[in-house]
């Protein structure tokens, strides 16, 4: 932490309730003291057991009115900035949004996007079975085959070998489900997820 965000810190402890009020404000609105308030909260708290609902209303009446603070500055940019863009169209979306309401944005929500989307440059899709995880291979599937999306080096592999066996050209293909899929597969998307 700077040595300003420090001050600050120091400042609002020996201030006690107001102090926490402050710290709590300024995190939720215009600087951030990432656990600062709550470690405040708490040695306030044991020093003086009592104030303690006292400290809790004013870090959540700090917090409470910085968020508000923060919510009307960027109410009043968004606005600039909505302007700037729209133009003269400006009036006419306005409007349109405000006769059509949830209807309106529940539209604009479901329609596709504009542009299309695109696999990240190295990503590659490959079909594995959802119950293992191991790679599926042409022509197999089926039900429980997904398309999963890997980073380069994170693909399950083309074949897989038994350690120990002489044949180096002998592939062993798995049968079934890997007996470690129960500990490291877990239900979803997996993959970069």
């Amino acid at each position: 932490m700077s040595a300003w965000k420090l001050k600050i810190v120091a400042f609002a402890g020996v201030l006690g309730a107001p102090g926490l009020f402050l710290i709590s404000f300024l995190d939720s609105s215009i600087l951030t003291f990432p656990v600062i308030n709550d470690l405040l909260l708490v040695e306030l708290a044991i020093q003086h057991p009592l104030r303690m609902p006292l400290y809790a209303a004013m870090a959540m009446i700090g917090s409470v009115l910085g968020c508000v603070l923060l919510y009307y500055i960027a109410r009043k940019g968004g606005e600039a900035f909505y302007q700037k863009r729209a133009g003269e169209r400006g009036k006419v979306i306005r409007h349109w949004v405000e006769r059509n309401g949830f209807g309106g944005m529940l539209l604009a929500a479901l329609l596709p996007p504009p542009t299309p989307f695109k696999i990240p440059a190295g990503i590659k899709l490959i079909r594995v079975d959802a119950k293992s995880g191991m790679r599926v291979g042409p022509g197999e599937g089926g039900r429980g085959v997904i398309l999963e999306a890997f980073k380069p080096g994170t693909a399950p592999p083309d074949n897989y070998s038994v350690i120990g066996v002489a044949d180096a050209d002998r592939v062993i293909m798995p049968q079934g489900t890997s007996p470690d899929a129960g500990n490291i597969m877990r239900p979803g998307t997996g993959g970069l997820y």
